[in-house]
Protein backbone atom coordinates (compact mmCIF):
# COMPACT_ATOMS: atom_id res chain seq x y z
CA UNK A 1 0.00 0.00 0.00
CA UNK A 2 1.28 3.46 -0.99
CA UNK A 3 1.35 6.66 1.26
CA UNK A 4 -0.89 8.48 -0.67
CA UNK A 5 -3.78 5.39 -1.37
CA UNK A 6 -6.56 6.70 1.24
CA UNK A 7 -10.00 6.65 -0.21
CA UNK A 8 -12.83 7.91 2.32
CA UNK A 9 -16.07 5.75 2.21
CA UNK A 10 -19.09 8.48 3.02
CA UNK A 11 -22.35 7.28 4.61
CA UNK A 12 -24.40 9.38 6.73
CA UNK A 13 -24.56 8.28 10.80
CA UNK A 14 -28.14 7.00 10.83
CA UNK A 15 -27.84 3.24 11.32
CA UNK A 16 -32.00 2.08 11.79
CA UNK A 17 -31.49 2.21 7.61
CA UNK A 18 -30.91 -0.30 4.85
CA UNK A 19 -28.94 2.31 3.15
CA UNK A 20 -26.38 3.44 6.16
CA UNK A 21 -26.59 -0.78 6.36
CA UNK A 22 -25.12 -1.81 3.20
CA UNK A 23 -22.41 0.75 3.10
CA UNK A 24 -21.25 0.44 6.27
CA UNK A 25 -20.79 -3.18 6.03
CA UNK A 26 -19.35 -2.99 3.02
CA UNK A 27 -16.73 -0.51 4.17
CA UNK A 28 -15.90 -2.91 7.10
CA UNK A 29 -15.52 -5.36 4.78
CA UNK A 30 -12.54 -3.46 3.42
CA UNK A 31 -10.94 -1.99 5.87
CA UNK A 32 -10.81 -5.56 7.46
CA UNK A 33 -9.12 -7.54 4.32
CA UNK A 34 -5.93 -6.71 3.11
CA UNK A 35 -6.78 -4.24 -0.21
CA UNK A 36 -4.42 -2.18 -2.15
CA UNK A 37 -5.90 1.37 -0.89
CA UNK A 38 -6.54 2.30 2.71
CA UNK A 39 -10.61 2.57 2.99
CA UNK A 40 -11.50 5.59 5.47
CA UNK A 41 -15.17 5.17 7.20
CA UNK A 42 -16.37 9.04 6.67
CA UNK A 43 -19.51 8.77 8.86
CA UNK A 44 -20.46 12.19 8.65
CA UNK A 45 -24.07 14.39 7.90
CA UNK A 46 -22.76 17.82 6.83
CA UNK A 47 -20.40 18.77 3.90
CA UNK A 48 -18.42 20.72 6.72
CA UNK A 49 -18.04 17.05 8.49
CA UNK A 50 -16.86 15.54 5.31
CA UNK A 51 -14.47 18.69 4.73
CA UNK A 52 -13.07 18.06 7.79
CA UNK A 53 -11.99 14.24 7.05
CA UNK A 54 -10.97 15.20 3.65
CA UNK A 55 -8.52 17.83 5.36
CA UNK A 56 -7.02 14.84 7.38
CA UNK A 57 -6.58 12.34 5.06
CA UNK A 58 -6.38 13.68 1.45
CA UNK A 59 -7.58 10.92 -0.27
CA UNK A 60 -7.14 9.90 -3.48
CA UNK A 61 -10.94 9.40 -4.27
CA UNK A 62 -14.18 9.58 -2.50
CA UNK A 63 -17.07 6.84 -2.23
CA UNK A 64 -20.46 8.27 -1.65
CA UNK A 65 -23.00 5.38 -0.32
CA UNK A 66 -25.34 7.71 -2.01
CA UNK A 67 -29.43 8.23 -1.67
CA UNK A 68 -30.85 11.52 -2.34
CA UNK A 69 -33.05 10.95 1.01
CA UNK A 70 -29.52 10.88 3.57
CA UNK A 71 -26.60 12.78 1.31
CA UNK A 72 -28.68 15.25 -0.51
CA UNK A 73 -26.06 17.75 0.87
CA UNK A 74 -23.17 16.70 -0.81
CA UNK A 75 -21.29 18.55 -3.42
CA UNK A 76 -18.98 16.41 -5.94
CA UNK A 77 -17.47 19.67 -7.62
CA UNK A 78 -15.82 20.94 -4.51
CA UNK A 79 -13.21 18.55 -4.54
CA UNK A 80 -10.38 18.34 -7.40
CA UNK A 81 -10.26 14.33 -6.76
CA UNK A 82 -12.10 11.44 -8.56
CA UNK A 83 -15.93 10.62 -6.83
CA UNK A 84 -18.15 7.24 -6.94
CA UNK A 85 -21.47 7.36 -5.85
CA UNK A 86 -23.07 3.73 -5.23
CA UNK A 87 -26.42 3.19 -6.45
CA UNK A 88 -29.23 1.84 -4.71
CA UNK A 89 -32.42 1.89 -6.86
CA UNK A 90 -32.67 2.11 -10.53
CA UNK A 91 -34.17 5.61 -10.86
CA UNK A 92 -32.39 6.87 -8.06
CA UNK A 93 -30.72 10.29 -9.14
CA UNK A 94 -26.95 11.11 -8.14
CA UNK A 95 -25.30 13.98 -7.66
CA UNK A 96 -23.66 16.22 -9.89
CA UNK A 97 -20.14 16.00 -10.53
CA UNK A 98 -19.11 12.24 -10.03
CA UNK A 99 -16.64 10.06 -12.45
CA UNK A 100 -18.72 6.82 -11.84
CA UNK A 101 -21.44 4.88 -10.73
CA UNK A 102 -21.31 1.61 -8.37
CA UNK A 103 -24.34 -0.34 -8.92
CA UNK A 104 -25.06 -3.11 -5.38
CA UNK A 105 -27.05 -4.75 -7.85
CA UNK A 106 -24.97 -7.89 -9.47
CA UNK A 107 -26.85 -8.12 -12.62
CA UNK A 108 -26.08 -4.99 -14.63
CA UNK A 109 -23.36 -5.32 -17.20
CA UNK A 110 -20.48 -2.96 -16.58
CA UNK A 111 -19.95 0.01 -19.11
CA UNK A 112 -17.53 2.77 -18.84
CA UNK A 113 -18.18 4.90 -15.59
CA UNK A 114 -20.53 1.61 -14.55
CA UNK A 115 -19.65 -0.86 -12.25
CA UNK A 116 -21.23 -3.17 -10.51
CA UNK A 117 -19.86 -4.52 -6.60
CA UNK A 118 -22.08 -7.43 -6.71
CA UNK A 119 -23.25 -8.24 -3.20
CA UNK A 120 -21.06 -9.28 0.24
CA UNK A 121 -21.47 -12.39 2.44
CA UNK A 122 -20.00 -12.10 5.96
CA UNK A 123 -17.04 -15.10 7.00
CA UNK A 124 -18.75 -16.46 9.26
CA UNK A 125 -18.78 -19.88 10.67
CA UNK A 126 -22.24 -21.20 12.44
CA UNK A 127 -21.47 -23.42 15.54
CA UNK A 128 -25.27 -23.72 16.24
CA UNK A 129 -26.93 -27.11 15.92
CA UNK A 130 -29.89 -26.86 14.22
CA UNK A 131 -33.13 -26.73 16.55
CA UNK A 132 -35.13 -29.71 17.58
CA UNK A 133 -38.39 -27.99 16.25
CA UNK A 134 -38.31 -26.35 12.89
CA UNK A 135 -38.04 -22.97 13.55
CA UNK A 136 -38.63 -20.51 10.36
CA UNK A 137 -37.12 -16.77 10.80
CA UNK A 138 -37.55 -13.41 9.22
CA UNK A 139 -36.41 -9.61 9.34
CA UNK A 140 -36.96 -7.06 8.09
CA UNK A 141 -38.51 -3.28 8.56
CA UNK A 142 -42.34 -3.17 9.23
CA UNK A 143 -42.99 -1.93 5.56
CA UNK A 144 -45.69 -3.16 3.48
CA UNK A 145 -45.08 -5.28 1.11
CA UNK A 146 -42.42 -7.77 3.29
CA UNK A 147 -44.38 -10.55 3.45
CA UNK A 148 -44.47 -11.18 7.65
CA UNK A 149 -48.11 -12.21 7.20
CA UNK A 150 -47.71 -14.36 4.12
CA UNK A 151 -45.00 -16.71 5.81
CA UNK A 152 -47.09 -17.08 9.25
CA UNK A 153 -50.45 -18.28 7.33
CA UNK A 154 -47.60 -20.71 5.06
CA UNK A 155 -45.75 -21.93 8.00
CA UNK A 156 -49.16 -23.07 9.42
CA UNK A 157 -50.43 -24.79 6.63
CA UNK A 158 -46.79 -26.83 5.66
CA UNK A 159 -46.34 -27.53 9.43
CA UNK A 160 -47.76 -29.14 12.52
CA UNK A 161 -45.04 -28.02 14.65
CA UNK A 162 -42.50 -25.42 14.35
CA UNK A 163 -41.26 -22.45 15.68
CA UNK A 164 -41.66 -18.64 13.50
CA UNK A 165 -39.50 -15.93 14.46
CA UNK A 166 -39.88 -12.26 13.52
CA UNK A 167 -37.49 -9.71 14.21
CA UNK A 168 -39.39 -6.40 12.73
CA UNK A 169 -37.22 -3.43 13.84
CA UNK A 170 -37.89 0.44 13.63
CA UNK A 171 -37.24 1.95 10.56
CA UNK A 172 -35.09 5.44 11.39
CA UNK A 173 -37.19 7.02 8.23
CA UNK A 174 -40.25 5.87 7.44
CA UNK A 175 -41.21 4.35 11.15
CA UNK A 176 -39.16 6.24 13.42
CA UNK A 177 -42.13 5.65 16.02
CA UNK A 178 -42.10 1.90 15.40
CA UNK A 179 -46.08 2.27 14.23
CA UNK A 180 -45.63 0.18 11.56
CA UNK A 181 -43.59 -2.42 12.91
CA UNK A 182 -45.81 -2.91 15.58
CA UNK A 183 -48.91 -2.99 13.20
CA UNK A 184 -47.68 -5.56 11.26
CA UNK A 185 -46.97 -7.95 14.47
CA UNK A 186 -49.97 -7.67 15.78
CA UNK A 187 -51.22 -8.76 12.36
CA UNK A 188 -49.46 -11.55 12.29
CA UNK A 189 -50.43 -12.38 15.75
CA UNK A 190 -54.20 -12.57 14.82
CA UNK A 191 -53.32 -14.97 11.99
CA UNK A 192 -51.93 -17.44 14.46
CA UNK A 193 -54.31 -20.67 14.91
CA UNK A 194 -52.66 -23.85 14.71
CA UNK A 195 -51.90 -25.29 18.42
CA UNK A 196 -48.72 -26.52 17.06
CA UNK A 197 -46.76 -23.47 16.15
CA UNK A 198 -45.73 -20.44 18.10
CA UNK A 199 -44.65 -17.01 16.96
CA UNK A 200 -42.10 -15.38 18.41
CA UNK A 201 -41.75 -11.63 17.43
CA UNK A 202 -39.33 -8.97 18.52
CA UNK A 203 -38.27 -5.04 17.40
CA UNK A 204 -34.97 -3.98 19.42
CA UNK A 205 -32.65 -3.17 16.80
CA UNK A 206 -29.78 -5.88 16.77
CA UNK A 207 -26.13 -5.32 15.43
CA UNK A 208 -24.36 -7.22 12.95
CA UNK A 209 -23.19 -10.06 14.57
CA UNK A 210 -26.29 -10.05 16.58
CA UNK A 211 -28.73 -10.27 13.26
CA UNK A 212 -26.33 -13.06 11.95
CA UNK A 213 -26.33 -15.30 14.91
CA UNK A 214 -29.87 -14.74 15.37
CA UNK A 215 -30.04 -16.48 11.96
CA UNK A 216 -27.80 -18.44 12.24
CA UNK A 217 -30.16 -20.73 15.21
CA UNK A 218 -33.05 -21.10 12.26
CA UNK A 219 -33.77 -24.10 10.66
CA UNK A 220 -34.65 -22.21 7.85
CA UNK A 221 -34.52 -17.97 6.86
CA UNK A 222 -37.48 -16.83 4.69
CA UNK A 223 -38.40 -13.59 2.69
CA UNK A 224 -41.80 -13.82 1.08
CA UNK A 225 -41.70 -10.07 -0.02
CA UNK A 226 -44.37 -8.76 -2.83
CA UNK A 227 -42.81 -8.43 -6.52
CA UNK A 228 -42.25 -4.52 -6.11
CA UNK A 229 -41.19 -4.51 -9.55
CA UNK A 230 -38.42 -1.43 -10.43
CA UNK A 231 -36.93 -1.31 -6.93
CA UNK A 232 -33.29 -2.25 -6.00
CA UNK A 233 -31.79 -5.31 -4.44
CA UNK A 234 -32.79 -6.43 -1.35
CA UNK A 235 -30.41 -6.53 1.91
CA UNK A 236 -31.86 -9.42 3.99
CA UNK A 237 -30.55 -12.62 2.15
CA UNK A 238 -27.14 -11.06 2.50
CA UNK A 239 -27.41 -11.53 6.15
CA UNK A 240 -28.91 -15.06 5.61
CA UNK A 241 -26.48 -16.51 3.41
CA UNK A 242 -24.04 -15.38 5.64
CA UNK A 243 -25.47 -17.54 8.79
CA UNK A 244 -25.24 -20.79 6.35
CA UNK A 245 -28.80 -21.61 6.71
CA UNK A 246 -31.49 -22.64 4.05
CA UNK A 247 -33.16 -19.92 2.78
CA UNK A 248 -36.55 -19.46 0.55
CA UNK A 249 -37.41 -16.79 -1.04
CA UNK A 250 -40.53 -15.09 -3.22
CA UNK A 251 -39.24 -14.51 -7.00
CA UNK A 252 -39.30 -10.57 -5.77
CA UNK A 253 -37.71 -7.98 -8.46
CA UNK A 254 -35.65 -7.37 -5.60
CA UNK A 255 -34.06 -10.33 -5.57
CA UNK A 256 -33.52 -10.49 -9.08
CA UNK A 257 -30.06 -10.86 -8.70
CA UNK A 258 -30.48 -14.92 -7.30
CA UNK A 259 -33.65 -15.87 -9.44
CA UNK A 260 -31.88 -18.34 -12.01
CA UNK A 261 -28.53 -19.69 -9.52
CA UNK A 262 -29.78 -22.00 -7.17
CA UNK A 263 -30.26 -25.54 -8.12
CA UNK A 264 -32.48 -27.38 -6.77
CA UNK A 265 -34.99 -23.88 -6.32
CA UNK A 266 -34.49 -21.90 -3.23
CA UNK A 267 -37.94 -20.01 -4.37
CA UNK A 268 -41.48 -20.68 -2.99
CA UNK A 269 -43.61 -20.63 -6.32
CA UNK A 270 -41.68 -23.78 -7.15
CA UNK A 271 -41.46 -25.70 -3.79
CA UNK A 272 -42.54 -25.40 -0.24
CA UNK A 273 -41.23 -24.15 2.25
CA UNK A 274 -40.61 -27.71 4.00
CA UNK A 275 -38.68 -29.10 0.64
CA UNK A 276 -36.66 -26.02 0.45
CA UNK A 277 -35.82 -26.67 3.84
CA UNK A 278 -34.51 -30.15 3.83
CA UNK A 279 -32.66 -29.11 0.47
CA UNK A 280 -30.07 -27.45 2.82
CA UNK A 281 -27.48 -25.32 1.65
CA UNK A 282 -25.89 -26.85 -1.01
CA UNK A 283 -28.45 -24.94 -3.77
CA UNK A 284 -26.60 -21.46 -2.15
CA UNK A 285 -23.32 -22.93 -3.06
CA UNK A 286 -23.03 -20.31 -6.00
CA UNK A 287 -23.56 -17.49 -4.16
CA UNK A 288 -20.60 -18.29 -1.56
CA UNK A 289 -18.28 -18.28 -4.39
CA UNK A 290 -19.15 -15.00 -6.24
CA UNK A 291 -19.96 -13.19 -3.02
CA UNK A 292 -17.65 -13.59 -0.87
CA UNK A 293 -15.51 -11.04 1.82
CA UNK A 294 -12.35 -11.66 -0.67
CA UNK A 295 -14.09 -10.90 -3.94
CA UNK A 296 -15.77 -7.69 -2.34
CA UNK A 297 -12.68 -6.45 -1.57
CA UNK A 298 -10.83 -6.87 -4.79
CA UNK A 299 -13.86 -5.71 -6.94
CA UNK A 300 -13.52 -2.53 -5.12
CA UNK A 301 -10.04 -2.06 -5.54
CA UNK A 302 -10.25 -2.90 -9.46
CA UNK A 303 -12.97 0.05 -9.71
CA UNK A 304 -10.54 2.16 -7.54
CA UNK A 305 -7.81 1.56 -9.92
CA UNK A 306 -10.06 2.17 -12.91
CA UNK A 307 -10.77 5.66 -11.86
CA UNK A 308 -7.68 7.35 -10.55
Amino acid sequence: MSENSNVLFVTHSNDHCGVYQHGTNTVNILIKNESVYNYIHASCNSEQELQGYVNQHTPVAIIYNYHPSVLSWVTPKKYNIPQLAIHHEPEQPLPKGIKAVISQDPTITETPGLYSSGRFIFDYENKYPLPEIPTIGSFGFGFPGKGFQRLVTQVQKEFEEAHIKLHIAYATYGDHTGALARQVADECRSLMHSPGVTLEISHDFMDVPQLIDWLAQNSLNAFLYDFFKGRGISGPPDYALSARRPIALTKSYMFKHMWNTADPSIFVEDLSLKEIMNNGTGPLQPFYDKWSERNLTDTYDRIIGDII
